[in-house]
């Protein structure tokens, strides 16, 4: 409710954060293939992988106002003191509320653009260097699209009372 009647430049004083994992190998358990005869042995048709599972790098993102959700990580005691001492303003956000936070959809949009990338990512030290290209490549569009969205966001889980919504 607090945040019912904020406009889309309100939106825009919050930095969203949540942390996100990219594999240099995209893993979803077994998955299945068809080809054509010979065709399953052609190169262009193999996945990459790792023995003994994915590399991966954990990411976060911060900004003017900070919101994050309520995971016990990031209401430790250690960094409440943290926020309090670096004079950081955070965005009250509701214990095991829905999830409204459009960093996820960034890091997703991020994740796709690292994983197109070609020659195939090798290692973390490449993964870190194409997270950090696209990421200063990332389309302002994007991230004003996700800002934009905010209003209707809020509006829709007030009308579903805090229960599922489209977003």
């Amino acid at each position: 409710m607090e945040h019912a009647g904020w406009t889309v430049e309100d939106w825009k004083w919050v930095g969203f954060s949540d942390e996100s994992k990219f594999l240099l190998f995209k893993s979803a358990g077994r998955q299945y293939a068809w080809f054509h005869p010979g065709q399953a042995l052609d190169e262009r048709y193999v996945k990459k992988n790792i023995k003994h599972g994915a590399r991966n790098l954990m990411v976060g993102a911060a900004g003017l106002i900070f919101q994050q959700d309520n995971d016990p990580k990031h209401t430790s005691i250690v960094a409440k003191e943290w926020f309090r001492k670096k004079n950081i303003k955070q965005l009250p956000w509701p214990p095991s509320s829905p999830d409204m936070n459009i960093i996820e959809h960034v890091w997703d949009q991020l994740d796709a653009l690292v994983h197109a990338r070609k020659p195939l990512l090798m290692n973390k030290e490449q993964l870190w260097q194409a997270i950090q290209e696209e990421w200063a490549n990332f389309p302002c569009k994007a991230l004003d699209t996700l800002y934009e969205s905010m209003p209707h966001c809020v509006a829709a889980l007030l009308k579903a009372r805090s229960c599922h919504t489209k977003y």
